[in-house]
């Protein structure tokens, strides 16, 4: 049969089964993702921020010994003793006590915070990570649920998808679907035999896709010929009553006209008949 008597019949037959090319295409997508693996925790190091605040409190610890060791030098600066020295900077330490221990604390808690971070960062790379894969994948369930009409011989010619010249009989009076039968050139193909949703989805990849291709390539093949066609002609000819002249007005006729009989020449002059 002509692809174009058929293609009705062929629409319905596949309505409720998934595009198997696209199955594919999203498998395909599913594994390309996870050839990629999931992000190592390497990736997340914060080991370089950690020595870079380290340093940076080391410095601060630094400053501040020698601001506080500059108070004691300052008020022994008269009488310089070494156990004044000291105990003026120590005096000096006690006042400060609780702005230069600000970066012995960092110290400490420096390599907690660096943990917990890279804890947090990685969970956020194996969540983006897993997305794709959880979309992709929802969307292959979504379309594998598509499942055709299941028939019983009450259906024929009152569910659309059950037609009385779809459903034939064998001479032992089981059904079986004529027009999937014939599509794929088969034996008898009975609508309850276990493999009956696999051929349906066989019909679809190797008969009905390529029909629907073929299809779209005689449209985009008639279009560009018509667009050459159009190309190549010539431009339309002038109106044919005008015989390719210009034609003038029937105003500006009457106005030129009227031009002319004012010129004629009258006894050696022109007259003007209007004057």
């Amino acid at each position: 049969m002509e692809w174009v008597e058929w293609k009705p019949k062929y629409q319905l037959m596949v309505e409720n089964i998934a595009n198997p090319e696209e199955v594919d295409g999203l498998r395909a997508m599913e594994k390309e993702v996870e050839a990629k693996g999931p992000p190592a925790k390497e990736k997340f190091s914060l080991s370089e921020w950690r020595n870079a605040r380290e340093e940076e409190c080391r410095e601060e610890m630094k400053q501040y010994s020698l601001n506080t060791v500059a108070v004691g030098e300052r008020a022994v600066s008269q009488i310089f003793s070494l156990d004044g020295f000291l105990e003026q900077s120590m005096g000096q330490f006690q006042k400060e006590i609780l702005k230069v221990t600000v970066p012995v604390v960092k110290l400490a808690y420096l390599p907690l915070i660096q943990e917990a971070a890279e804890a947090v960062l990685f969970a956020r790379g194996m969540a983006e990570f897993n997305q794709p894969l959880i979309d992709i994948r929802a969307k292959i369930q979504e379309l594998e649920r598509k499942v055709p009409e299941s028939f019983s011989p009450e259906k024929i010619n009152i569910s659309k998808t059950f037609p009385f010249d779809r459903c034939r009989q064998t001479s032992d009076g089981k059904y079986y679907d004529g027009w999937l039968t014939t599509a794929l050139k088969a034996k008898p193909i009975f609508f309850d035999q276990p493999d009956y949703v696999e051929k349906l989805k066989l019909f679809f990849r190797t008969v009905y896709l390529p029909g629907c291709r073929e299809e779209e390539q005689q449209r985009e093949h008639a279009r560009k010929e018509a667009e050459l066609k159009k190309a190549e002609s010539p431009p339309a000819p002038p109106s044919s009553q005008s015989g390719g002249q210009y034609e003038m007005p029937v105003d500006e006729l009457r106005e030129l006209h009227e031009t002319r009989l004012d010129s004629v020449p009258q006894g050696g002059r022109y007259w003007n008949r209007r004057r």
